[in-house]
């Protein structure tokens, strides 16, 4: 079976499974937890389609009743999950030509199967750099980042998290530039970990290329 998931598809597969074994955990009525499973399965078909052999392997999610079953059933999954990229060193600095000297990420350290976007912290540069997959190529953008170290809702995964103002520079005419402020996890690891849906990221990306 070919790899049918990106990574934002199995954090809401995750989810769902993590809402399936706290049902019965909390539940007593075995209705209500059938309709929960049921749920469950129905906001995952929704999001992703899935062919017979596909729908199978996700159907397990049902039968889910501990913590130790979830972990069991991700693993069966985590073989299917579409990797970000593929991206290069010489893809990266396309993605931003007017940076001088760019200090680039470790991407022999980078886990891309989790991944819904890239992010590193140029620390000669004092620049944040973001590339996304965007309409069968990526685009990037750097900019400044300020940690605030306090609570709030990140632009990108749309949860509760330690942010930062990312504060990019933008094209807002033929010769015109603005500077744009997004709210972002300052630990974009822990941000990838969180989007399940990109709604959000999209949203980001057109903002910063209005």
């Amino acid at each position: 079976m070919e790899k049918f998931i990106k990574n934002h598809q199995y954090n809401h597969i995750k989810n769902q499974a993590l809402n399936i074994v706290n049902a019965y955990s909390t539940i007593q009525d075995k209705k209500v937890i059938e309709a929960v499973k049921f749920s469950a399965l129905e906001k995952i078909t929704n999001e992703i389609y899935l062919d017979d052999e596909q729908e199978t392997l996700i159907k397990h999610i049902v039968h889910l009743k501990e913590k130790e079953h979830i972990e069991q059933f991700l693993e069966g999954i985590i073989p299917y999950i579409i990797p970000f990229g593929p991206i290069t060193e010489k893809s990266i600095l396309k993605q931003f030509p007017k940076a001088k000297k760019l200090q680039l990420p470790n991407l022999q350290e980078s886990n891309f199967s989790k991944l819904s976007y890239l992010s590193w912290f140029d620390t000669r540069a004092q620049r944040k750099y973001i590339i996304f997959e965007y309409k069968n190529g990526f685009k990037g953008f750097g900019g400044t980042f300020k940690p605030l170290y306090t609570k709030g809702i990140c632009s990108l995964c749309n949860q509760l998290n330690d942010v930062g103002l990312f504060m990019a520079r933008a094209k807002s005419g033929k010769e015109t530039y603005v500077n744009r402020g997004n709210y972002i996890c300052s630990d974009s690891d822990n941000c990838n970990a969180q989007i399940t849906n990109l709604q959000y990221m999209e949203k980001f990306i057109e903002t910063q290329l209005k």
